[in-house]
């Protein structure tokens, strides 16, 4: 379930795909172009630094309208979304995972998230990317998160046992 630019690079992706017999029944393919994500480390460095070209990007056309058109003739019985840090800063996608989670949900379906944080990707501040991935965290049955991410959300991680979540639900 996403959208896939027609460009040079969303033909690549689409045939490397459908090579490896991925269904892609639920792509829609729309005149946007690829994000891009480059990598640069320093000779010798440990650290990494990020760019992304993201802007009017293919896989930022999912809406929640198209989320529930898709959904609405197609089931599942399990849903699983590990995002990338940079999906839910665009309140759209955030929205479309939102609508995903919920018709996946009311289908009968098992749901999981794991958020995937990149802290030094995001630019919108802890409290709006906490309360979005809070948002989605209630939506699931499952939500997984590694210990960075919890720091990242909540300043440090916390002891949890499996019995408990950051949520407050079971």
């Amino acid at each position: 379930l996403g959208t896939l630019s027609t460009d040079l690079f969303g033909e690549e992706l689409h045939e490397a795909l459908r090579h490896e017999g991925v269904d892609l029944g639920l792509v829609e393919r729309v005149g946007r172009p690829t994000t891009l994500a480059f990598v640069s480390q320093a000779r010798g460095a440990a650290d990494v630094r990020y760019a992304f070209f993201k802007e009017n990007a293919a896989d930022r056309a999912l809406t929640a309208d198209g989320v529930l058109k898709a959904l609405s003739v197609r089931s599942f019985g399990a849903a699983h979304v590990s995002l990338g840090a940079v999906t839910l800063e665009d309140e759209s996608m955030a929205e479309a995972f939102e609508a995903f989670f919920s018709a996946a949900k009311a289908g009968g379906a098992f749901t999981s998230f794991d958020p995937n944080i990149r802290q030094p990707m995001i630019v919108g501040g802890r409290e709006a990317y906490r309360g979005r991935v809070e948002r989605l965290t209630q939506a699931v049955d499952v939500a997984k998160a590694s210990d960075a991410d919890i720091e990242f959300l909540y300043g440090e991680a916390p002891l949890l046992d499996d019995r408990q979540s950051v949520s407050g639900r079971p």
